[in-house]
């Protein structure tokens, strides 16, 4: 099981996650969730930045890979993270993997200028020594490269070593984060980079290396070339108009026997179109939407602002379904600018997304309770359709079993808890709590939606002195 534990960083005083399949953080504005979603998200990329950053020159054996690896990871957190990384004392966070490696970044105190990074188990060190006769293989081989003449020699030496890299880029990717195919931080900021979609096209077109644009999250712009660049590389070469949806079928059909792949892809599309009220369609100048009511085409730019927000998160959803990828994805405020019955389409999709492939990880910020009581009710249809096979028929028309939330996948924590105050006779709850019971495989109902409490009890007191007033009995 993976396991993120905080104490003092930035807004967060002490947390302890478990990280499943789908993970859901919820709480007021600047309770921290985006900062435990960061922080995952690093320790998810840490591999990747590893490889980027490898000295292929030097003499390898383990200290020095060790060392390598634990600079690496030092600056990349250090990047990301800025000020909160440098300007806080006594900081501690550790993240323990599925393979057993943990790594711990700390920061004892202000006079140290510089933060720890501990890589510890057993499990590690075995890592180290499995990839060391690949390094020192690159090394070889490119010694050899320098001494050889003859191109075509050159050129499988070239070969040889490329297939080598990549190995070795999988396994770093594979032990710090899992076996997955590609990953993606989308912040809740996305909609002012996507009113530059126009020109966003072109600049991936032109882009020199498309593989190499950025893989970790250091703008929203960043964030858009990323989600973009797949569907250049995807179908753009010819610069043909694409419909990223078109090509669902084609994976419905690869992944799933009969009719079941009609009827998933239709109740993909239902979602789909009924979240962004039409349908995608991507160019080399960005992205439009045909309008469902008319058949009307919107420039991104003019579309409204939930469009705008969602549009990122389906036009991915789509592609990583279509090519059948295992992702990891955090998605920041998908409910922003939607209506409640969009909020929880889209939370359907993502939950769609996240059972698609065994490896799939999704983890989801969230302010609405919406998105809280839909994922609710996808954890119950899975325990309701499991009664019985009349059950399974009719559960399965609202939610397939696609759509279901199996409870060992599931884990949702409550962050902050600053908006409720405690009665006199309780104390305050934790900073981070625990809002899924697991006895019995559903979320807390005292976490469902408390704020509509408060606003019900409030209108209740309000009507009580509408319809009977105080008044004043003095002379």
């Amino acid at each position: 099981m993976e396991k993120i534990t905080i104490k003092n960083f930035g807004p967060i005083e002490e947390a302890e996650i478990e990280i499943r399949k789908v993970l859901v953080l919820i709480g007021e504005q600047a309770s921290g969730k985006s900062t435990i979603a960061k922080l995952i998200y690093f320790f998810k990329t840490i591999g990747d930045e590893f490889y980027h950053n490898f000295k292929w020159d030097i003499d390898f054996d383990i200290t020095k890979i060790d060392e390598m690896l634990q600079s690496s990871i030092g600056g990349y957190f250090i990047r990301l993270f800025n000020s909160l990384a440098v300007e806080i004392s006594d900081l501690s966070v550790e993240m323990t993997y599925a393979t057993g490696l943990q790594i711990r970044i700390r920061r004892p105190s202000l006079g140290n200028f510089g933060i720890q990074v501990a890589v510890s188990t057993l499990a590690y060190y075995e890592a180290i020594s499995d990839l060391l006769p690949l390094f020192n293989d690159v090394k070889s081989l490119n010694n050899q490269l320098i001494n050889e003449s003859t191109q075509n020699i050159r050129d499988t030496i070239r070969g040889t070593i490329s297939e080598i890299r990549t190995e070795i880029r999988k396994k770093l990717i594979s032990f710090f984060g899992g076996s997955f195919d590609s990953r993606l931080f989308v912040p809740a900021a996305r909609e002012e980079a996507i009113d530059k979609s126009t020109g966003l096209g072109n600049a991936i077109l032109e882009y020199p290396n498309p593989s190499s644009l950025p893989y970790h999250f250091e703008s929203s712009d960043e964030i858009l070339l990323s989600i973009y660049k797949k569907i250049i590389d995807f179908e753009v070469r010819s610069l043909q108009r694409v419909q990223q949806i078109e090509m669902l079928p084609l994976h419905f059909k690869t992944t799933n026997s009969g009719s079941d792949s009609d009827l998933l892809y239709q109740e993909f599309l239902d979602r789909y179109s009924k979240i962004l009220k039409g349908n995608l369609i991507a160019d080399r100048y960005g992205l439009n939407i045909s309008l469902e009511k008319n058949g009307k085409m919107i420039k991104m730019p003019d579309a409204s602002s939930g469009q705008k927000s969602t549009s990122p998160i389906i036009l991915d959803l789509a592609y990583s379904l279509a090519s059948q990828e295992k992702v990891f994805r955090v998605i920041e405020e998908p409910e922003s600018h939607l209506f409640p019955t969009a909020q929880k389409q889209l939370i359907e999709l993502l939950v769609f997304l996240a059972n698609a492939q065994p490896e799939s990880q999704v983890i989801i910020t969230t302010h609405s309770p919406y998105v809280l009581t839909s994922v609710n009710n996808m954890l119950m249809a899975y325990h309701a359709a499991l009664k019985s096979p009349e059950n399974e028929a009719e559960v399965s028309e609202i939610y397939p079993q696609n759509f279901r939330i199996h409870p060992d996948d599931f884990s949702a924590y409550s962050l902050g808890n600053t908006a409720f105050e405690p009665a006199d006779d309780e104390e305050q709850e934790d900073f981070c709590v625990s809002i899924f019971d697991r006895r019995i495989g559903l979320i807390d109902q005292n976490y469902l939606d408390t704020v509509s409490e408060i606003l019900a009890y409030e209108f209740q007191f309000l009507m009580q002195r509408y319809s009977n007033p105080k008044v004043s009995h003095d002379a």
